[in-house]
């Protein structure tokens, strides 16, 4: 989930908050992602549902990017 939080849903479709479930890595745990909350504890069921949305959402914004969607720099 924070893989696609950080990598898609903010920089590409400006979501600001990451999901609260989504786990960062351990060499930048102080850095305040908003909207984690580090103290979730998701059921594996929670869990895939959340990952199967954003898998929804990643397939939608690809089925209908144009080239120059595409080849926007993201910064």
């Amino acid at each position: 989930m924070f893989c696609i939080d950080k990598l898609f849903q903010r920089p590409v479709i400006g979501e600001m908050n990451f999901h609260a479930i989504g786990l960062a890595n351990t060499g930048s745990h102080d850095v305040g992602w908003p909207g984690v909350d580090r103290d979730a504890n998701p059921t594996l069921v929670e869990a895939l549902v959340v990952r199967a949305d954003q898998g929804r959402r990643f397939a939608t914004y690809l089925d209908t990017a144009t080239a120059g969607d595409l080849e926007r720099l993201i910064e």
